[in-house]
């Protein structure tokens, strides 16, 4: 529980990160807010290394994620990319190809993480992404087949009520005993199926007040990073819908079902390290393919006109620009999770080329997942219970 409550609060990390770069800069000027200096940023990243160096423990079983940590170390020393990519003359580029050995392995280890993440996206998340929207649609159509069955048998029951006592209107005789306790039976009938109704209909309106809930944060926060984080959030349920839906598998055999209230401990433990994995796969996405400018540099801004070897825009706003990867360094900051995968992509071209044709790969499952999920029948209790009963 606390490793998936750790990964999905890390679903804010990337809002987060665009959140901070995009504060470094004023709008109305396109430069560098006075606190936004070197010395300050320097003393802000020491205190944090050091606080978190300090505090950080060992854990028991992380030994052996150490040893192939260390593995990947060496190896990564000995990795180098034989050319540079061409036409790389941009400032931006080159300060990310500067860097010793030890950075480089560094790279090439949290990049092997990348891997799984991106077999996790594609077998999982884009099966999940296809199935959210036929579980909405199999949702409502439920709640309204519920809807109309208490509607019915509440009919039913009155109907049955009202003849016992049409029976009994015309004269003084009292109820025979028969009939007494069955209009008491209808009476305690009729008011769990009131129950009933009732809990329809609040589920009917349950949607409505989620969708409330979900926009509150727009009175707080601006709409990109409200917007950014739900991006996040529904790659990160649709890839738990996937995993319920399809399992925990090892080629065609089935590991672990996933089951309310019956799935087995060592089930959630790879349904945690799934979702964590996952993580790393949206990040790419999201940076390199949903939206690589915003998730590189935010909403800052530069001033693209010099007058006397300074900045200044007060009289020029028309030249206040948007920054990209040709906007001067020192204004424009990128986010801390781009450079990370820039760093990776050009340390290790190997990787740019597995994590370019995965994406590839994601559509194609997403179309074939939606396909599969439009025409096949939907399967009925008994045939889910049977399954269920076989797999244990």
């Amino acid at each position: 529980m606390i490793t998936l409550t750790i990964a999905f609060g890390m679903v804010t990390l990337i809002p987060l990160d665009i959140f901070l770069v995009s504060n470094t800069v004023d709008r109305h000027t396109g430069l560098k807010k006075r606190w936004a200096d070197g010395d300050t940023i320097y003393w802000t990243t020491l205190i944090v290394q050091v606080l978190y160096y300090a505090r950080v423990k060992a854990l028991k079983y992380s030994s052996l994620f150490g040893i192939v940590g260390i593995l990947l170390y060496l190896f990564g020393l000995f990795v180098k990319p034989n050319t540079l990519p061409p036409h790389i003359n941009l400032e931006w580029f080159n300060n990310l190809l500067i860097e010793s050995n030890g950075a480089k392995a560094f790279w090439f280890v949290v990049g092997c993480l990348f891997i799984p993440g991106m077999i996790v996206f594609i077998i999982y998340t884009a099966p999940g992404l296809s199935l959210v929207f036929f579980k909405l649609i199999k949702e409502k159509r439920r709640i309204d087949r519920e809807h109309e069955e208490v509607n019915q048998k509440l009919i039913k029951v009155r109907e049955q009520q009202r003849m016992i006592e049409h029976k009994y209107a015309a004269s003084s005789a009292a109820l025979s005993t028969h009939d007494h306790a069955t209009l008491e039976n209808l009476n305690d009938e009729e008011r769990i199926l009131l129950r009933q109704l009732s809990s329809v209909e609040e589920e009917e309106h349950h949607f409505l007040q989620r969708m409330l809930v979900v926009l509150r944060p727009f009175k707080l926060f601006p709409l990109d990073y409200v917007l950014m984080v739900g991006i996040i959030l529904q790659f990160f349920l649709s890839t738990a819908i996937g995993i319920s839906r399809i399992g925990i598998k090892f080629l065609w055999v089935t590991l672990y079902r996933i089951k309310k209230k019956s799935t087995s401990p060592q089930g959630l433990i790879m349904i945690t390290s799934l979702l964590t994995f996952a993580l790393f796969s949206f990040t790419y996405s999201i940076t390199s393919s949903l939206a690589p400018g915003y998730t590189h540099f935010g909403s800052q801004v530069y001033c693209n006109h010099t007058e006397g070897g300074v900045r200044d825009c007060s009289f020029e706003t028309d030249k206040i620009f948007p920054c990209d990867i040709w906007a001067p360094t020192e204004i424009c900051t990128p986010t801390v999770t781009s450079t990370l995968i820039d760093r990776i992509i050009l340390n290790t071209p190997t990787f740019g080329f597995i994590f370019y044709y995965s994406q590839w790969l994601f559509l194609v499952t997403f179309i074939l997942g939606f396909f599969i999920n439009l025409f096949k029948p939907p399967q009925n209790e008994e045939e889910q219970g049977l399954l269920d009963y076989v797999d244990a």
